[in-house]
């Protein structure tokens, strides 16, 4: 088995980040740049405003050294580039031991904002990347399908309580804990989150339970239901007069 390592660095920052094409393509060329130098061969990256995922390939053991000279790197193109002060001084080692857990880690980072997907769709046995080692995997039993596919909603809760304890950001800590309080909901009630957003009283009682069970606001609770903070209000304002009637 390769020596397959996931590695998350958290970025703590005042505003979130506004990617645009250009960044992007800066950031995936500084990634390049380094997986050459420490010849570290990169198998997939995921990125948004608040992490940067990569599951790499490292046998020299130069990991450590290959994360440090990233930090440094995107700490500075950050600084300059946003005009904020972004602090990307977490960051989280886990080995992949399974292809099991490989392909769920690839197909986790997929979904995320900015990523390898296309990496894998234009595959080809006959010509290498320059930034993303899709043969690696794909020369093995893997399948295409098999990174492209969604991750199971089980390995998603497990990634979020990951990323949580990984960062100092109060409010994806705040929309994390509303997103298991969320989830607990829909099983206790044995629903969807389809089912709950075309009922009105799902989302009364659910809305009600957030208010009295949690010190959530009404923009995290509006997060996880995927509506404004001011319809989060109006629900509200309704479950409270249907208790006065």
């Amino acid at each position: 088995m390769y020596k397959i390592k996931h590695i998350i660095i958290s970025f703590n920052q005042k505003e979130a980040i506004k990617y645009k094409k250009h960044n992007i393509l800066a950031i995936e060329n500084y990634l390049s740049i380094y997986k050459k130098k420490y010849r570290i061969q990169l198998v997939a990256y995921g990125l948004n405003s608040e992490f940067l995922h990569l599951v790499i390939r490292d046998e020299r053991d130069l990991v450590k050294e290959y994360i440090k000279t990233i930090i440094e790197t995107l700490d500075y193109y950050y600084n300059r580039e946003f005009k904020t002060e972004i602090n990307m001084i977490r960051w989280k080692i886990y080995d992949l031991f399974s292809n099991k857990e490989i392909i769920d880690t690839i197909r986790y980072l997929h979904k995320m904002a900015f990523n390898s997907n296309k990496k894998y769709l234009n595959y080809s046995k006959y010509v290498q990347d320059e930034l993303i080692d899709t043969h690696l995997l794909m020369s093995s039993k893997n399948r295409m399908d098999e990174f492209l596919s969604e991750p199971s909603d089980s390995y998603v809760i497990k990634m979020k309580k990951i990323e949580t304890n990984n960062t100092n950001n109060k409010m994806l800590k705040r929309r994390n804990r509303a997103e298991d309080f969320f989830n607990d909901y829909l099983i206790s009630k044995g629903i969807t989150k389809t089912d709950l957003i075309s009922n009105d009283s799902y989302k009364e009682e659910l809305v009600d339970k957030f208010r009295n069970e949690t010190d959530l606001s009404f923009r995290d609770i509006g997060y996880v239901l995927g509506i404004s903070h001011t319809s989060v209000i109006r629900i509200w304002n309704k479950c409270i007069d249907n208790k006065l009637l």
